[in-house]
């Protein structure tokens, strides 16, 4: 039998901790792509219709080709189809109809986009779009996938004019869309207007269960993100925003050192809807990195509306106690489960004074985006010398993810893993096993009066314990205590420590590793 002990409750405001890390290495099979690749902005897709066949691309103008569900990769050039060089700011979409779409920025900042009619062997039906010479920044795309919209097939793009300076609109935020397949674009909307403003690098956009579109970006106040939705296919907008958060750290264009002057980072919104017809259809999700825990600790925040972009409720991704940088999320849902990924780089493994080694991470939730857990994905990490970059890359369908980062030590290399949801419920129903400490579910779970966690030590530490809620508010501390290798248990008295019915992160930390395990007290 498991021995029992439980520690004096104490009452403090800790670090929080939302989720569950639940393996210290990689599970997944990570694919080399290329072996000489860019350190900045990844981006992939799967085609809806052979999803079978990826394009994934990096910056500049680099694009990769799988056939094989990524097993294995082709590299080619966009510059090679356009009609101009492609400087870099690629992003990737698919219709349903099978076509790729492949938009970045020329030379001139320019918006070139490309459709593939081949599953991406050539590039052509080429548009441009913006104003010359001007510093236009950060497109991203969006198209509606959703059977019975009245505007299926339509193509959406959001840009940002950063700078007015010798151009005719001092406008910062665009969006435009295609009812062509991309053949040609609607004149631009301006969804916000600022000169005084410094504005974000690009907006996330994201179209909804019936056909409405959905775009997400930073204010053109301090400390705010906004959001605005059209439902008559981005011909109209509201004139007004509805703000997502307005405690966002720091303000204007979230640009952060990824630590003691390594590398720029900036941050823009990644925008996700779910449209899988389940529990939470409808739900949106927004998640960007910032620094309100601390100027050097960027963590990964969510917020979730659940009524169409109203109201919204923020919370923290990533799980760890450290104050190391996690940076550059991307959030998806898959549209045929619901299920929420965020993907982000995270530097919570360095043992040095610098964040200048980072992993990719993935945290997940089937449940709405109520609790997530996190995953190590990446197998090497990313040791860089400099980082400028605004995204990685991420995409999810019928239960499988696919994800492209970068990484390596003496250079850069792209990798891609894919990771099946299957896989995920088999993680999330193992126990953390750090070595050297072992974490088991709770149990009973849920539970009305009371909930047990069992771990195990191969060697002597102390052990302290903690209980959270999902906004992160330290509820229950228990004191550190030492304990002797082998299996112990600490049970939790829901009555006694006044713990109302919700879900609740509980968080065990000592020298050998630290994990958390959710648990729901019912009624």
């Amino acid at each position: 039998m498991p021995s029992q002990r439980f520690g004096k409750i104490i009452r403090t405001l800790p670090a929080f901790l939302l989720a569950s890390t639940l393996h210290a290495q990689s599970p997944f099979t990570n694919v080399l792509v290329d072996a000489s690749a860019s350190d900045a902005e990844c981006t992939i897709v799967i085609n809806p219709k052979f999803p079978d066949y990826l394009i994934g691309a990096t910056n500049s103008d680099v694009i990769y080709r799988s056939t094989d569900g990524g097993l294995s990769w082709t590299e080619d050039h966009l510059s090679n189809f356009s009609s101009a060089q492609i400087a870099g700011d690629i992003v990737l979409a698919a219709d349903t109809a099978g076509h790729f779409f492949y938009q970045a920025m020329d030379m001139n900042s320019l918006f070139r986009t490309l459709r593939s009619d081949d599953l991406g062997l050539s590039w052509g039906t080429e548009t441009v779009f913006g104003e010359a010479n001007c510093f236009e920044d950060k497109s991203w795309l969006a198209i509606d996938r959703i059977p019975g919209s009245p505007y299926n097939g339509r193509i959406y793009s959001t840009w940002t004019l950063r700078y007015a300076s010798g151009c005719t609109n001092a406008g910062y935020l665009f969006v435009q869309h295609s009812a062509d397949a991309g053949q040609t674009w609607s004149q631009r909307d301006t969804l916000d207007v600022d000169p005084s403003f410094v504005p974000p690098i690009g907006g996330g956009i994201a179209v909804g269960p019936s056909g409405e579109v959905n775009v997400t970006w930073c204010g053109g106040l301090p400390n705010e993100i906004h959001f605005k939705k059209s439902t008559d296919g981005g011909v109209t907008w509201p004139a007004s925003p509805v703000i997502v958060d307005n405690n966002v750290q720091p303000n204007n264009e979230f640009s952060f050192l990824i630590d003691h002057s390594m590398g720029l980072a900036s941050l823009m919104t990644s925008l996700a809807c779910d449209v899988s017809g389940g529990a939470y259809n409808g739900n949106l999700y927004c998640t960007w990195s910032d620094t309100r825990n601390g100027t050097n600790n960027p963590d990964i925040f969510l917020a979730r509306s659940g009524d169409g972009g109203q109201t919204w409720s923020t919370q923290r991704i990533n799980d760890d106690l450290t104050t190391r940088s996690q940076i550059l999320p991307t959030v998806v849902v898959d549209p045929s489960s619901g299920w929420v990924y965020v993907s982000y780089l995270d530097a919570r493994l360095n043992t040095d004074n610098f964040d200048d080694t980072l992993h990719y991470y993935l945290a997940w939730s089937s449940d709405g985006g109520q609790t997530f857990q996190n995953v190590q994905v990446s197998q090497q990490a990313s040791t860089l010398g400099w980082l400028h970059s605004d995204y990685m890359g991420m995409d999810a369908y019928q239960g499988k993810i696919h994800l492209l980062w970068v990484g390596g030590t003496s250079s850069q290399k792209a990798w891609t893993a894919c990771v099946t949801q299957a896989q995920l419920v088999s993680v999330e129903s193992e126990p953390a096993d750090h070595s050297a400490l072992i974490v088991y579910p709770a149990y009973p779970n849920p539970s009305i009066t009371f909930t047990t966690f069992d771990f195990q030590l191969a060697q002597p530490a102390d052990v302290s314990f903690s209980v959270t809620d999902l906004q992160g508010r330290s509820l229950v501390n228990v004191q550190q205590q030492h304990y002797a290798p082998g299996r112990h248990q600490l049970r939790l008295d829901h009555h006694a420590l006044g713990l109302a019915p919700g879900i609740y992160a509980a968080t065990l930390s000592s020298p050998l590793g630290t994990f958390s395990r959710k648990f729901e007290v019912s009624k």
